[in-house]
């Protein structure tokens, strides 16, 4: 397989990915770890970074915010290594004198995921955080918890939050999708995967319910073998070496296959290049990012192709073009920006 490699920008210590809705185009935007700035990319080309905020650090998530033209959503201040007792979500804007600007919207210490949920036609902010407090960063005893909020249409620091889901520790993964036509928030943790039920009305109930019952660190959902069912794919444990692959059976969540990882920190999983494959990136060993493919008799997944190796990817976003897929990444180890082009 052929793939395209373009090196977008030095970024030291790159980290989080967000493709989000500027000007009418899909654009990207990507935020360090550490103190810096973060940058925007923007098609066809993506070639030329775009300083927008003198700092945007500690940055773990960028998520495209749909209420208010031109802005998107993000964690500040969850440095490494887990110095995050002053983290909290950010909405950054573009103003009417094309500037940007960051507003303070949420205080929550430790937040390390994030999402925007459209119920009706209200905003809500979900928001986990990783632990409650740490002592030291092997210090694990206080659990962390996810909360929600509805965000107003002028929004404010100080979001009312409730919490719908406590007591999960190393509470690491969120990934919003839809099973069994339902929208679901999962969760993950020490404790396994947690589905968050979202309701159909504002003032619904937020249900929980518990899948997994055993150590994920992250998960994506799909459907892997065109059945019109999902099937997990998973990093366990926490940032761990297995890629697990999970179908359910007779009620419950079967692992079908592994793939081997090292300090695993990227999983995807989707239609690529016309057939379902799986995205997988370590920041250890050979610190590699890799496509996969899903067997079609079975459920094995085994390497098709390597994207990058020595990058250590954090995160990654997927862009579906006519002629071709992108695979943006934020190569946290060689502390750079780039994007893997494969030609359909």
């Amino acid at each position: 397989m052929e793939v395209e490699k373009q090196h977008l920008a030095d970024l030291d210590d790159a980290y989080a990915t967000g493709l989000v809705r500027v000007d009418g185009e899909s654009c990207l935007l990507v935020g360090p770890e550490t103190r810096g700035k973060p940058l925007k990319f923007n098609p066809p080309d993506w070639a030329e970074e775009e300083p927008i905020l003198n700092e945007l650090g500690g940055c773990m998530n960028v998520r495209s915010f749909s209420q208010i033209e031109d802005s998107f959503l993000a964690i500040e201040g969850f440095y490494p290594v887990f110095q995050s007792e002053g983290a909290g979500v950010v909405l950054v804007r573009k103003n009417s004198d094309g500037n940007w600007e960051k507003q303070r919207i949420l205080d929550l210490p430790f937040v390390h995921r994030i999402e925007e949920v459209r119920v009706g036609e209200d905003s809500f902010l979900v928001a986990s955080s990783l632990a409650a407090a740490k002592d030291s960063p092997e210090d694990w005893s206080e659990s962390g918890a996810t909360y929600v909020g509805k965000i107003p249409e002028v929004p404010s620091r100080g979001l009312e939050m409730e919490e719908v889901l406590s007591g999960i520790h190393k509470n690491h993964g969120l990934h919003v999708t839809e099973i069994n036509g339902s929208r679901s928030i999962l969760i993950t943790g020490e404790e396994g995967i947690f589905s968050i039920s979202v309701p159909n009305s504002p003032s619904g109930k937020w249900k929980t319910d518990k899948l997994v019952d055993h150590e994920v660190s992250d998960v994506f959902v799909a459907d892997l073998d065109d059945d019109g069912e999902p099937e997990f794919v998973t990093i366990e444990p926490f940032h761990g070496d297995t890629l697990g692959l999970y179908k359910k059976e007779e009620g419950n969540w079967k692992r079908q296959s592994t793939y081997p990882l090292n300090f695993g920190h990227v999983v995807w999983a989707g239609e690529l290049l016309g057939k379902p494959r799986v995205i997988a990136g370590s920041r250890d060993g050979e610190a590699e990012l890799a496509c996969l493919k899903v067997g079609e008799e079975s459920l094995e997944l085994k390497k098709d192709f390597v994207l990058d190796r020595g990058v250590g990817p954090a995160q990654i976003s997927v862009l579906s073009r006519p002629d071709s897929e992108i695979v943006f990444s934020a190569n946290n180890g060689a502390d750079e920006v780039a994007s893997y082009r494969t030609h359909k």
